[in-house]
């Protein structure tokens, strides 16, 4: 058996292992937890409302039924051009997801 056949073996055989911990990289298994339990619902939750709602006051109310309330009013990115949309009132387009935040009372 060749060194790299070996070394190969070697490396299959102990990440098959169960008593070895998992290698895991924190930034990265965060990163997934914050997509799929906070940013993921929240998409979810406009792709709902964008296509039940007619305006953009329809979006917000049912953004605010489903616990996000519409982005504080700043001068910073993206609440500027957040409110630069719900100001102009039109549907075309619509405020995004990253113009709603959780409630404080949303579980």
């Amino acid at each position: 058996m060749t060194r790299q056949a070996l070394v190969a073996f070697g490396a299959a055989a102990l990440l098959g292992c169960e008593w070895l911990p998992r290698f895991t990289v924190p930034q990265v298994r965060q990163a997934r937890e914050s997509f799929e339990g906070g940013f993921r619902s929240r998409l979810d939750a406009h792709q709902a409302c964008t296509g039940a709602a007619q305006t953009v006051d329809g979006l917000i109310a049912c953004m605010q039924g489903k616990g996000y309330e519409f982005i504080t009013r700043r001068p910073l990115y993206p609440a500027n051009e957040c409110w630069d949309l719900r100001d102009r009132s039109s549907t075309d387009p619509m405020p995004q997801a990253f113009c709603f935040e959780r409630t404080a009372a949303a579980p």
